[in-house]
Formats: structure tokens, C-alpha cells, sequence
């Protein structure tokens, strides 16, 4: 793999792991509204970035898990949805952030 492939994977892997934090951070009942809010305005654009990327490499199951996360999590339009099922829906977000960043660091390790 080329140096800037390396780089785009690592940024990606950012991208990917900082939606899964905030995402984790988001299950604490604590939380003011605000930090949804800052949720939102952060995981959108890089579900949207990560649905591009995903496009550009062909991988077309990614394109509209991304996607469709894009739209659930969009800050402009927002998805009004009660806490259990926000729960269900950023613990199915994270297991698939999770499993694509295992996939991909897996796919990285045996190509070295």
C-alpha cells in the first residue's frame, strides 16, 4: 500500500473510531441535550464522508449503511425517536463502526 493510502486508511480509522466514542458517550443518562445535539452535528457529515469513501472504493453495502446513517443522525432534518430506540440505534451504529474497523485493519495487516 502506497504512503497515501496509508493515510487516508488512518484518517478514516479516526473518523470511524471518534463517531464510535461519541456514540459510546451517548449511552450516559447524564448527558445534556446539547451534547446530542453536538452528536449529531459531528457524526452526519462523517457518516457522509465515510459513505463517499466507501463509494469510491466500491463498496456498496458501506455506501448505504453510511448513508442511511448520514440521514438518522442529520442535524438539519433531525429523527426524533424515544431513548430505548436511540439506544438500539447507536448500539447497531457501533458494532458496525467496530466491525469495519476490524475488517479493514485485518485486510491491512495481511496485505503487509
Amino acid at each position: 500500500m502506497n504512503r497515501m493510502g496509508q493515510n487516508s486508511t488512518s484518517k478514516n480509522w479516526t473518523v470511524r473510531t471518534i463517531c464510535m466514542l461519541m456514540l459510546l458517550w451517548a449511552f450516559a443518562p447524564v448527558n445534556p441535550y446539547g451534547y446530542y445535539v453536538l452528536l449529531r452535528w459531528v457524526c452526519s457529515p462523517c457518516f457522509a464522508y465515510l459513505a463517499f469513501v466507501s463509494y469510491g472504493n466500491g463498496q456498496v453495502p458501506w455506501i448505504w449503511i453510511f448513508g442511511t446513517s448520514a440521514v438518522i443522525y442529520n442535524p438539519m432534518f433531525p429523527v426524533h425517536l424515544a431513548r430505548e430506540v436511540w439506544i438500539v440505534v447507536n448500539s447497531v451504529t457501533v458494532i458496525l463502526l467496530f466491525a469495519q474497523n476490524v475488517k479493514l485493519h485485518k485486510r491491512q495487516t495481511n496485505a503487509d
